[in-house]
């Protein structure tokens, strides 16, 4: 649990260290419903947020005397080991997720201020690396096929299609290589490899 001593927002962070040896996230089933089980892990969460809001659970027994009886706000959040997967993206009971390294670097990004990583991660979640499809053999049946894999690509869709952003979003993404505005037209070597899987908003492509 993190309590910021300047706005008394307080961030629940439900630790999952689930180590997941053979990637078994391809399998998203298993992935958020046993590896991870991502609906108990939420389930706490607000559980506990729910005690620190209403006051059952009282910051002070907590953090001690110079905490507020109540906090200004109460985010719950679920933090996995490696895996930056979001189940709850988009739906009605969407919750906070990232893995422990995005988390540390954002909160270390914004020196402790609770509500300001809390918005950061939350719009980084909806930023995609838009996914390229990988020429891969394999063996069946004595035959080899050829196949593609998708896999996240190594730069960020143009600027211009993200989503609203913070200025603290944008200053963590600045550093980032990013898809040029006109990439249909980009034909230069280091253009996104083809084929390719990104929605602009104008269909896939």
């Amino acid at each position: 649990m993190l309590w910021d001593q300047e706005t008394d927002d307080v961030a629940v962070l439900e630790l999952k260290t689930t180590y997941d040896k053979f990637r078994s996230n391809a399998q998203l089933r298993n992935f958020v419903d046993q590896r991870v089980n991502f609906p108990k892990a939420i389930a706490q969460a607000h559980r506990a947020a729910a005690a620190i809001r209403d006051g059952s659970w009282p910051l002070r027994e907590l953090f001690g005397k110079p905490a507020l009886a109540l906090p200004r706000s109460v985010t719950p959040c679920v933090l996995t080991w490696w895996d930056t997967y979001n189940p709850t993206l988009g739906s009605e009971g969407e919750i906070i997720s990232c893995n422990f390294a995005t988390f540390v670097h954002v909160i270390s990004a914004v020196k402790g201020d609770v509500s300001a990583a809390i918005t950061a991660i939350r719009e980084l979640a909806r930023i995609y690396c838009p996914g390229v499809l990988i020429p891969v053999h394999v063996s069946l049946g004595g035959h080899e096929l050829l196949i593609r894999r998708e896999v996240p690509g190594a730069k960020l869709p143009p600027p211009e299609t993200w989503p609203p952003t913070s200025p603290l979003t944008n200053e963590l993404l600045r550093a980032w290589p990013t898809w040029t505005p006109d990439w249909r037209k980009d034909d230069r070597d280091d253009s996104p490899p083809r084929p390719f899987g990104y929605n602009d908003g104008e269909g896939d492509h």
